[in-house]
Protein backbone atom coordinates (compact mmCIF):
# COMPACT_ATOMS: atom_id res chain seq x y z
CA UNK A 1 0.00 0.00 0.00
CA UNK A 2 1.30 3.33 -1.14
CA UNK A 3 1.71 6.27 1.72
CA UNK A 4 -0.52 9.04 1.32
CA UNK A 5 1.96 12.02 0.93
CA UNK A 6 0.99 15.38 2.78
CA UNK A 7 -0.05 17.01 -0.54
CA UNK A 8 -2.42 14.58 -1.23
CA UNK A 9 -4.37 14.59 2.74
CA UNK A 10 -4.20 18.34 1.63
CA UNK A 11 -5.91 18.19 -1.99
CA UNK A 12 -8.20 14.91 -0.43
CA UNK A 13 -9.49 17.25 2.68
CA UNK A 14 -10.03 20.59 0.21
CA UNK A 15 -11.69 18.27 -1.95
CA UNK A 16 -14.15 17.16 1.38
CA UNK A 17 -14.30 20.46 1.93
CA UNK A 18 -16.09 21.30 -1.97
CA UNK A 19 -18.87 19.26 -0.93
CA UNK A 20 -20.33 21.49 1.33
CA UNK A 21 -18.03 25.13 1.01
CA UNK A 22 -17.35 27.26 -1.87
CA UNK A 23 -13.54 27.37 -2.52
CA UNK A 24 -13.47 30.62 -1.91
CA UNK A 25 -14.75 30.60 1.55
CA UNK A 26 -12.27 27.85 2.97
CA UNK A 27 -9.67 28.92 5.91
CA UNK A 28 -6.36 27.51 6.06
CA UNK A 29 -6.92 26.67 9.15
CA UNK A 30 -10.11 24.81 8.70
CA UNK A 31 -8.50 23.12 5.94
CA UNK A 32 -4.91 22.25 7.85
CA UNK A 33 -7.24 20.77 10.64
CA UNK A 34 -9.56 18.56 8.34
CA UNK A 35 -6.30 17.08 6.75
CA UNK A 36 -4.91 16.47 9.76
CA UNK A 37 -1.86 18.86 9.67
CA UNK A 38 -0.46 22.30 10.98
CA UNK A 39 -0.80 25.87 9.31
CA UNK A 40 2.47 26.06 8.65
CA UNK A 41 2.64 23.02 7.06
CA UNK A 42 -0.35 23.39 4.40
CA UNK A 43 2.31 26.92 3.44
CA UNK A 44 4.97 24.28 3.03
CA UNK A 45 3.27 23.12 -0.16
CA UNK A 46 1.34 25.88 -1.01
CA UNK A 47 1.10 29.60 -1.04
CA UNK A 48 -3.12 30.04 -0.78
CA UNK A 49 -6.69 28.23 -1.02
CA UNK A 50 -6.55 29.81 -4.83
CA UNK A 51 -2.68 28.23 -5.42
CA UNK A 52 -4.29 24.59 -4.30
CA UNK A 53 -7.15 25.20 -6.05
CA UNK A 54 -4.81 26.08 -8.90
CA UNK A 55 -2.68 22.92 -7.99
CA UNK A 56 -5.54 20.85 -8.20
CA UNK A 57 -7.25 22.03 -11.62
CA UNK A 58 -3.45 22.03 -13.28
CA UNK A 59 -2.47 18.49 -12.32
CA UNK A 60 -5.86 17.25 -13.91
CA UNK A 61 -5.21 19.30 -17.01
CA UNK A 62 -1.76 17.96 -17.36
CA UNK A 63 -3.02 14.26 -17.18
CA UNK A 64 -5.62 14.85 -20.10
CA UNK A 65 -4.72 12.72 -23.21
CA UNK A 66 -3.26 14.86 -25.72
CA UNK A 67 -3.47 14.20 -29.54
CA UNK A 68 -0.65 12.25 -31.11
CA UNK A 69 -1.67 13.10 -35.09
CA UNK A 70 -3.60 15.98 -36.76
CA UNK A 71 -7.59 14.95 -37.33
CA UNK A 72 -6.72 15.66 -41.11
CA UNK A 73 -10.42 16.69 -41.87
CA UNK A 74 -13.88 16.47 -41.19
CA UNK A 75 -14.75 13.86 -43.00
CA UNK A 76 -12.16 11.15 -40.79
CA UNK A 77 -15.63 10.14 -38.37
CA UNK A 78 -13.84 7.01 -36.91
CA UNK A 79 -10.51 9.03 -36.38
CA UNK A 80 -12.57 12.05 -34.31
CA UNK A 81 -14.53 9.31 -32.37
CA UNK A 82 -11.86 7.96 -31.66
CA UNK A 83 -10.22 11.14 -29.77
CA UNK A 84 -13.65 11.83 -28.39
CA UNK A 85 -13.69 8.29 -26.63
CA UNK A 86 -10.29 8.55 -25.17
CA UNK A 87 -11.10 11.87 -24.03
CA UNK A 88 -14.09 11.67 -22.44
CA UNK A 89 -12.87 7.88 -20.87
CA UNK A 90 -10.57 10.52 -18.86
CA UNK A 91 -13.11 12.48 -17.78
CA UNK A 92 -15.73 9.46 -16.79
CA UNK A 93 -12.55 8.24 -14.47
CA UNK A 94 -12.22 11.68 -12.92
CA UNK A 95 -16.04 12.33 -12.33
CA UNK A 96 -15.72 12.86 -8.86
CA UNK A 97 -13.06 15.46 -8.82
CA UNK A 98 -14.62 16.79 -12.26
CA UNK A 99 -17.99 17.40 -10.21
CA UNK A 100 -17.20 19.22 -7.35
CA UNK A 101 -14.99 21.92 -9.49
CA UNK A 102 -17.82 22.40 -11.87
CA UNK A 103 -19.87 22.31 -9.07
CA UNK A 104 -21.68 25.39 -6.82
CA UNK A 105 -19.08 25.38 -4.48
CA UNK A 106 -15.96 25.08 -7.34
CA UNK A 107 -14.47 27.28 -9.70
CA UNK A 108 -16.31 28.79 -11.79
CA UNK A 109 -13.93 29.63 -14.43
CA UNK A 110 -12.62 25.92 -14.62
CA UNK A 111 -15.39 24.61 -17.24
CA UNK A 112 -13.97 27.16 -18.75
CA UNK A 113 -10.27 26.00 -18.76
CA UNK A 114 -11.61 22.48 -19.15
CA UNK A 115 -12.45 23.49 -23.10
CA UNK A 116 -8.80 23.88 -23.53
CA UNK A 117 -9.05 20.10 -23.44
CA UNK A 118 -11.05 20.20 -26.85
CA UNK A 119 -9.08 23.26 -28.18
CA UNK A 120 -6.67 21.03 -30.36
CA UNK A 121 -9.41 19.34 -32.34
CA UNK A 122 -11.45 22.60 -32.81
CA UNK A 123 -8.17 24.24 -34.04
CA UNK A 124 -8.33 21.19 -36.41
CA UNK A 125 -11.18 21.98 -37.81
CA UNK A 126 -10.10 25.69 -37.78
CA UNK A 127 -7.83 25.18 -40.60
CA UNK A 128 -10.35 23.69 -43.05
CA UNK A 129 -11.96 27.06 -42.42
CA UNK A 130 -9.23 29.39 -42.62
CA UNK A 131 -10.22 32.61 -44.66
CA UNK A 132 -8.17 35.71 -44.16
CA UNK A 133 -11.52 37.44 -43.60
CA UNK A 134 -13.21 35.18 -41.13
CA UNK A 135 -11.08 35.07 -38.21
CA UNK A 136 -13.44 36.92 -36.00
CA UNK A 137 -16.65 34.69 -36.86
CA UNK A 138 -14.20 31.87 -36.84
CA UNK A 139 -12.94 32.62 -33.19
CA UNK A 140 -16.89 33.24 -32.27
CA UNK A 141 -17.96 30.08 -33.98
CA UNK A 142 -14.43 28.17 -32.03
CA UNK A 143 -16.44 29.86 -28.66
CA UNK A 144 -20.05 29.17 -29.28
CA UNK A 145 -19.01 25.40 -30.09
CA UNK A 146 -16.77 25.11 -27.72
CA UNK A 147 -19.29 26.11 -24.72
CA UNK A 148 -21.79 24.01 -26.22
CA UNK A 149 -19.69 20.83 -25.84
CA UNK A 150 -18.91 21.90 -22.08
CA UNK A 151 -22.49 21.98 -21.85
CA UNK A 152 -22.95 18.44 -22.76
CA UNK A 153 -19.60 17.38 -20.92
CA UNK A 154 -21.56 18.94 -17.59
CA UNK A 155 -23.98 17.27 -18.04
CA UNK A 156 -22.80 14.17 -18.77
CA UNK A 157 -21.22 14.04 -15.18
CA UNK A 158 -24.40 14.52 -13.72
CA UNK A 159 -25.99 11.78 -15.76
CA UNK A 160 -23.24 9.44 -16.46
CA UNK A 161 -25.70 6.24 -16.55
CA UNK A 162 -28.19 8.05 -19.85
CA UNK A 163 -25.48 7.44 -22.36
CA UNK A 164 -22.01 5.30 -22.99
CA UNK A 165 -19.06 6.99 -23.83
CA UNK A 166 -19.29 5.60 -27.63
CA UNK A 167 -22.92 7.11 -27.95
CA UNK A 168 -21.59 10.44 -26.11
CA UNK A 169 -18.70 10.89 -29.07
CA UNK A 170 -20.23 10.11 -32.25
CA UNK A 171 -22.80 12.68 -30.70
CA UNK A 172 -20.27 14.93 -30.17
CA UNK A 173 -18.67 14.33 -33.51
CA UNK A 174 -21.66 15.12 -35.21
CA UNK A 175 -22.54 17.96 -33.81
CA UNK A 176 -18.95 19.65 -34.58
CA UNK A 177 -18.98 18.48 -37.90
CA UNK A 178 -22.53 19.69 -38.40
CA UNK A 179 -21.59 23.40 -37.17
CA UNK A 180 -18.45 23.20 -38.79
CA UNK A 181 -20.39 21.86 -42.31
CA UNK A 182 -22.69 25.33 -41.98
CA UNK A 183 -19.74 27.46 -41.29
CA UNK A 184 -18.83 26.34 -44.27
CA UNK A 185 -21.76 26.52 -46.40
CA UNK A 186 -22.46 30.41 -44.83
CA UNK A 187 -18.94 31.01 -45.83
CA UNK A 188 -19.83 29.64 -49.49
CA UNK A 189 -22.60 32.14 -49.34
CA UNK A 190 -21.33 35.26 -48.62
CA UNK A 191 -18.07 34.49 -51.76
Amino acid sequence: MAKVTTEQKIQTAFLQMLKSTRYDQIKVSQLAKAAGISRGTFYTYYDSIYDLLSDVENSLFNELPQMTAPIGNLADSQKIHDLLVVKLTYIQQHFPTLKLLMGPNGDPYFQYQLGRFFLPMAQEYEHALTHPNNSIELALLNEATNGARMSIIHWWIYHPDAISIDELADFLRRFIQQIMVLSQEEDAKKS
